[in-house]
């Protein structure tokens, strides 16, 4: 008996991510991967369409062009739709994942007996008492190429996908506002929304010596508008890398938008990033507090020692905040993480920039070693310990994040499985999540050498993109 395929859809509002498992996968040798059809598609006509894949059985060529997923099947239990676009958000879509096997590009035959179907609703920006706003920022996404004629600001829209909206959107709903940033350089957007505010306002900012952007734009919003006031945050010798702003009405803190998203078009646009509005005035107030103690310039040791907050006024949350650094060798923070993840029953899943503390990068692996458990997790990059610096030095890295990279350079196990979760059929994986069949057959070692090959580098267009956001402000 055929067993169908088991999918399960996790949808932000502007992407969907499928994951799925074909458990008869591991008994075929011709087992090759999945076709994935979208109803309504992506055309104005409405028909279901297939999902794209690049990657098929032969080397990847320079001008290659994204197919069918019946033509070049998905080998991977994963796969994203970014073709989710700000209209997209509230309706339902229809996804039907189809295990394809065959020999090859010319033997390919879909499991039309075995497919299963999965209906996703996009959910809006706003959910009950929180928007989510994620940018696109994948300049080699297949969905790029067709801005490629457009112009640039349109091509700079596609890529921000709505999170540009965020804070021009915060600020015409507050009649007051106080904000720390670290980078604040996005003429495009962000500095016209502050210079068009009427109300009273506080801008923080990080006084960097190599970044006079942000001092330019700070003391341009106060020229255009005295009501609001600039401080500069300079006594700390490393970061201030916060990235917020409080929502004032009637004189009372009501929101706060909060994340990874510095005020520059880079961060906005290229580089991957969220932001998130938060309606708490328990929360708000917190920010408040913590935007005082940065306003008046305080050293570190004279912030007191920081300790987690509950929050208790949004909806269907269990929510606390945590306001760094932490003094000296304190690892309050750190250590409640690691515990987390050491309690974690089924999975983690993380994404953070850099893998540099011990005991939590320790923790993750536990997990990823048990076979009761699946790591998944991003990182902003891996370096190479034995590749010196663009300044020709040696590479200074933690121990852990040396570690990591010599573990991927050379086994392609633990950490590598954390970032990329390769198929491995003898992953023991509860029924909570998809297990991971091999599509790698025996049969197919020529092909997965083929497949390895780099993609070509970024296009002209592209080229021109970053060359035209960096300087742009």
């Amino acid at each position: 008996m055929v067993t169908a395929v088991t999918v399960k859809a996790y949808a932000s509002p502007s992407c969907v991510l499928l994951t799925f498992d074909g458990k008869d996968g591991p008994e075929h040798d011709d087992f090759l991967g999945f076709a994935i059809q979208r109803n309504p598609g992506y055309g104005r006509d409405g028909k279901p369409q297939l999902l794209c894949n690049k990657l098929d059985f032969v080397p990847l060529a320079e001008d290659a062009r994204p197919k069918g997923s019946h033509k070049a099947p998905i080998q991977k239990s994963n796969w994203w739709d970014g073709g989710i676009n700000i209209d997209d958000q509230g309706r339902t879509f229809e996804y039907t994942v189809i295990p394809v096997r065959g020999t090859g590009a010319d033997d390919l035959q879909l499991q039309h007996g075995a497919a299963a179907k999965k209906s996703v609703t996009v959910p809006r920006s706003l959910e009950g008492q929180i928007a989510t706003y994620f940018n696109r920022a994948v300049v080699s996404a297949q969905g790029f190429a067709k801005q490629k004629d457009k112009p640039l600001e349109k091509r700079m829209d596609w890529l921000a996908n709505g999170l540009q909206n965020a804070v021009p959107q915060i600020l015409s709903e507050s009649n007051a506002f106080e904000c720390a940033i670290y980078h604040l350089s996005d003429n495009q957007w962000i500095v016209p929304a502050f210079e068009a505010f009427k109300g009273r306002g506080s801008i923080i900012y990080f006084d960097k010596a190599d970044d006079a952007k942000s001092c330019a734009a700070a003391q341009r919003i106060a020229k255009e508008r005295p009501n609001i006031s600039i401080h500069e945050r300079d006594v700390v010798s490393k970061l201030m890398h916060d990235k917020f702003i409080i929502s004032y009405r009637k004189k009372r803190e009501q929101a706060v938008l909060m994340g990874s998203t510095n005020f520059t078009p880079e961060a906005e646009t290229i580089q991957a990033n969220l932001l998130h509005v938060i309606h708490s005035r328990e929360l708000a107030a917190l920010y408040a507090q913590r935007a005082n103690l940065l306003a008046k310039n305080l050293g570190k040791k004279d912030m007191g020692p920081p300790d987690w907050n509950d929050v208790t006024d949004v909806d269907g949350t269990e929510m606390r905040v945590f306001f760094l650094p932490e003094p000296g060798e304190s690892r309050k923070l750190l250590e409640t993480v690691t515990e987390a993840v050491k309690k974690a029953k089924s999975s983690v899943l993380f994404c953070m920039y850099t893998a540099s503390d011990k005991d939590l990068m320790e923790a993750v692996f536990a997990k990823g070693d048990s076979p009761k458990h699946l790591i998944y997790g991003l990182l902003n990059s891996i370096d190479d310990p034995d590749k010196p610096t663009k300044k020709g030095e040696k590479r200074k890295l933690p121990e852990i994040a040396a570690t990591v990279s010599t573990a991927r350079r050379k086994t392609r196990t633990r950490f590598l499985t954390a970032l990329s979760a390769p198929m491995r059929p003898e992953a023991s994986c509860p029924s909570s999540r998809p297990s991971i069949p091999r599509l790698l057959t025996p049969r197919r070692q020529k092909a997965k050498q083929s497949l390895q090959k780099k993609p070509p580098g970024r296009s002209r267009v592209v080229r021109r993109l970053s060359t035209y956001i960096t300087n742009s402000s």
